[in-house]
């Protein structure tokens, strides 16, 4: 044979073990990426994890938050109702008080002789005025502005307390003012 022939040989073997190298070192390199390239996914998938691990955490913190803030609320909203319902009790006895204080003054109306009402009076009956309405239209001692600490001036001679021209009974609230009482 020829020495070209073998050299043509020589060439092709040559660049066949050139291909089998390549091959072989992007086989290996392909791998070293592929390993690196799943390192990362590992290390990704981790932190990914541990994020919604602390997620998880906050999420449950958050919910024991609420329940406590929502127990606290029904807490406040039962307690809220005992006052309110303390205060209507109050109020009731505050009424009870005040109309047992007016029974009170119209039966020491009925026995005082000079208010000319009771049965000394020789009439033997309830004249038609209230028990706070005399015929000299006494006026009682002017009630004390408890917010200011000064008695506010007495009515002009000869004018009538609010309410004693129709006959009516003043009722003493629990702000200072007086209201009619039919």
């Amino acid at each position: 044979m020829d020495t070209w022939v073998w050299i043509v040989i020589a060439v092709v073997a040559i660049l066949v073990v050139l291909g089998i190298v390549a091959l072989v070192a992007r086989k290996a390199t392909a791998g070293k990426r592929k390993e690196e390239q799943n390192a990362r996914h590992r290390v990704e998938a981790a932190q990914l994890r541990d994020e919604a691990a602390e997620a998880s955490v906050a999420a449950r913190h958050t919910e024991a938050e609420s329940a406590k803030a929502r127990a606290d609320a029904e807490q406040a909203r039962l307690e809220a109702q005992r006052l309110e319902s303390h205060a209507s009790g109050l109020e009731h006895k505050a009424s009870e008080a005040a109309t047992h204080a007016d029974d009170r003054l119209a039966e020491a109306d009925r026995l005082d002789p000079d208010t000319g009402r009771g049965h000394d009076s020789g009439h033997g009956h309830d004249s038609g005025h209230d028990a706070g309405h005399d015929a000299g239209h006494r006026t009682a001692a002017p009630a004390q502005d408890t917010t200011s600490g000064a008695t506010p001036p007495p009515p002009a001679p000869g004018s009538h307390q609010a309410g004693s021209d129709s006959g009516e009974r003043m009722h003493r609230t629990g702000d200072g003012n007086d209201t009619p009482r039919h």
